[in-house]
């Protein structure tokens, strides 16, 4: 610590500055000096004080500052590595733990983490297709080895990332060696530039033993990558099969825990491997990624090569609606005239004729057929869902809930006005409430009156009804009308009443990747009626649906034009550390693409790590591709399934959301061959300072490494004229000589 003086106008100014402070006070001493006599305790007091106050200022014009040296000392750090990859889950013969239990045992006994606490920061990582970091107290409780791959280079490589900048002292590494995905763990070594301290686990497995165990497994995949939905496409399994006698092996074809098909294939010492064909008719569009397994035997060893992951993108060109009635009406007969004259649309009708009994109509009988159940699963694969006149009690609470999601994930709803869709018996307790464009009465609301109605200024711009010119103003009035609560926010009046009360009638808006409309009368086929009596000329009831129901449909050109938001990879698989390229559309409620939508996709990663990447545009110039879309791109960490969801809001509302599932590496590769991997270990260990050992020699580790203690220092500067105390002494000082020079009665 040492003092300094800033001086403030430089030192000559300052100093002059002083000696003229100096100077004052001695001129104003020699004025009442005389005053002061006879000289007594009170006297010496005034001057004592005026001298303070004079050092105080020039204490304050110097501007002294006190300088503090520091030295810290900076430990280095050690990486302490632990392999969890299935292969460490393996208990070698002769011994009665696994590989991994072992590995935790080694450290433990040896003290190593403490050892090495005492000499240098001490971070902890376990590992398999991908590094993360562990807590100390997350030793006892780890337990299992999961993980579906190993790749070591990509460990040391995400290391050197982590602890970048650090000064690091070495890296302890424990593992079996077994690597098989990734990159060169050597050429990882070496960009670390730290020594490796390997310690080896795992036996190497007995050429008897091998050739004596039992083994099921699933050898190849082969299927195509594409597929359409409705259509059916041949999955083709190769089986294998190692120390068993002859069997039938059933092969199961799942997705998300449910199986899809099944088949069985004979197998036999003598033909121990076979192909076996299965069928796959996906029932919804986009990007899946199915398992193929057999089941385990108890007497297997590896289990893992039981089964095999199989990516497919899944297409849907057809759409099909669904159009629901409680009793035959007007609307029903030409609502189902209009869907009939689509040549792109498969539409299915159900009416309930009679208590219990349903009368059901379509474009495709068979398919129909299986629609009219309204299964969860039936529901999903259809584009829109017209609902009549019917009381939420129609359809089940799953069903109802099926149908709110199917909004969501980019189908659509069509609610028509009814007595018994509207009002106490009406959605507007059930999920479907929350997809549709206004807020649902629950009490009747049905109201027979006569109004005329017209397009909004609105409604002529929506997509519903651009570019149609004719009027509705003139054609016959409507005799119902459904009341409602508030237009829900987004959402657009397409068609209002005329008689001055502006009451909606049609109200349509999109609602996560999907859309919704609700037409408030049962009796737009007055306007039919109209026509048939000669009163107007253009059939306005048929060019309504006609443009209600095309709205509701995907649009013509694409399957992404038809979702709000839509991601697609440009691969349905990948291997470790390569790039994984999203690209993302989003349009607009009119259907118009987005530029400034804030996108961002959201990476579920197998270890449950979520990430995030924003959406950007291509700059100018840049390679060709969609001009409208939005890239993105991520690097997996570890092998699995990725799912990716991703979000988009343009002028703060949502446009809605898409996910696809991509899978990264072959999860089944981790126990095709667990022997130890030494030479793998003692290779990394000897590509710098660093040293192999055996788990009985963990203890000497800490021993061995070198730690370089480096030391820091670094000063800090504190002023000590600009504060609150000198502040008041200084005020304290004239107070006081105030107070005496007054007793004195001094001017």
């Amino acid at each position: 610590m040492h003092w300094s003086l800033e001086y403030p106008w430089g030192q000559t100014l300052t100093w002059l500055a002083v000696v003229g402070v100096v100077m004052a006070l001695a001129g104003s001493f020699a004025l009442v000096w005389r005053e002061l006599l006879p000289f007594t305790l009170t006297s010496a007091a005034i001057v004592v004080l005026r001298l303070g106050a004079l050092a105080m200022i020039v204490y304050l014009l110097v501007q002294p500052s006190i300088t503090f040296t520091k030295t810290e000392e900076i430990r280095p750090h050690v990486a302490v590595l632990l392999d969890t990859s299935g292969s460490m889950s393996v208990v070698d013969a002769g011994r009665d733990r696994s590989r991994l239990r072992e590995a935790l045992d080694a450290l433990r006994e040896a003290k190593l983490v403490e050892k090495l606490g005492e000499k240098a920061t001490v971070d902890l990582f376990e590992f398999a297709t991908g590094l993360s970091r562990l807590k100390p107290e997350a030793l006892d409780s780890l337990e299992k080895a999961t993980g579906t791959g190993t790749s070591l280079g990509m460990a040391l490589s995400q290391l050197r990332d982590e602890l970048k900048g650090e000064d690091l002292a070495g890296v302890v590494l424990l593992s079996d060696g077994r690597d098989n995905t990734g990159s060169d763990p050597q050429a990882a070594a070496k960009e670390l530039e730290a020594p490796i301290f390997a310690v080896g686990f795992g036996r190497p497995k007995p050429k008897e033993i091998k050739e004596k165990e039992s083994d099921l497994s699933i050898v190849a995949v082969s299927h195509d990558k594409r597929i359409v939905v409705g259509h059916t496409s041949d999955v083709t399994v190769t089986v294998g099969m190692k120390g068993f006698g002859a069997r039938s092996v059933p092969v199961e074809l799942v997705l998300d825990n449910e199986v899809i098909a099944t088949s069985a294939v004979a197998l036999s010492p003598d033909r121990p491997e076979r192909q076996v064909s299965m069928k796959l008719k996906p029932s919804s569009p986009g990007q899946f990624v199915y398992t193929v397994r057999v089941p385990s035997d108890p007497a297997e060893v590896n289990k893992a090569n039981n089964e095999k992951p199989m990516p497919v993108f899944v297409a849907d060109p057809v759409s099909r609606v669904l159009y629901v009635e409680a009793r035959p009406r007007w609307e029903f007969k030409f609502l189902s005239r209009v869907l009939a004259a689509y040549k792109n649309v498969e539409h299915t009708a159900v009416i309930r004729t009679a208590p219990g009994k349903m009368s059901v109509q379509g474009t495709n009988p068979a398919d129909s057929a299986r629609i009219a159940t309204m299964a969860p699963a039936e529901l999903q694969r259809l584009k829109a869902i017209i609902i009549g006149d019917v009381p939420h009690t129609f359809f089940s609470p799953e069903q109802l809930a099926t149908m709110a999601a199917l909004v969501e994930q980019g189908g659509a709803v069509l609610l028509l006005g009814g007595k018994s869709s509207f009002g106490t018996e009406g959605f507007g307790t059930t999920p479907l409430a929350r997809v549709l464009p206004v807020e649902l009465l629950r009490t009747a609301s049905y109201v027979e009156r006569r109004f005329q109605v017209e397009l909004t200024p609105e409604g002529r711009a929506h997509p519903a009804f651009q570019g149609v010119k004719q009027s509705w103003a003139k054609a016959p009035e409507l005799i119902s009308l459904m009341g409602v609560g508030e237009v829900k926010p987004g959402a657009t009046v397409l068609m209002k009443t005329t008689d001055g009360s502006d009451l909606p009638v049609v109200v349509a808006h999109r609602y996560g990747k999907g859309k919704a409309i609700v037409v408030l009368t049962d009796c737009t086929w007055r306007w039919k009626l109209g026509m048939a009596e000669g009163h107007m000329q253009d059939d306005l009831q048929t060019l309504f649906w006609r443009q209600l129901v095309t709205w509701l449909m995907p649009e013509e050109q694409a399957e992404k034009e038809r979702r709000a938001v839509q991601v697609v990879a440009d691969k349905l698989s990948y291997e470790l550390n390569e790039p994984v390229n999203l690209t993302v559309t989003a349009v607009d409620a009119e259907g118009r693409t987005a530029p400034n939508a804030k996108v961002v996709c959201h990476v579920y990663a197998p270890d449950g790590k979520v990430s995030e990447r924003a959406g950007t545009r291509p700059k100018e110039g840049a390679a060709a591709g969609a001009p409208d879309a939005f890239t993105a791109s991520f690097l997996p960490h570890v092998g699995g399934k990725y799912k990716v969801v991703v979000t988009a809001q343009a002028d703060g509302a949502d446009l809605g959301r898409d996910q696809i599932t991509v899978l990264v590496g072959d999860t089944s590769i981790e126990m095709n061959e667990t022997d130890p991997n030494r030479d793998l270990l003692k290779r990394l260990a000897s590509s710098g300072a660093g040293r192999y050992y055996e788990a009985v020699e963990a203890a000497k580790i800490a021993d061995d490494m070198v730690f370089n203690t480096k030391q820091h220092t670094w000063t800090e500067k504190r002023e000590v004229w600009d504060k609150w105390w000198v502040f008041l002494t200084f005020l304290g000082l004239m107070t006081g000589e105030w107070v005496l020079r007054r007793r004195r009665q001094l001017e």
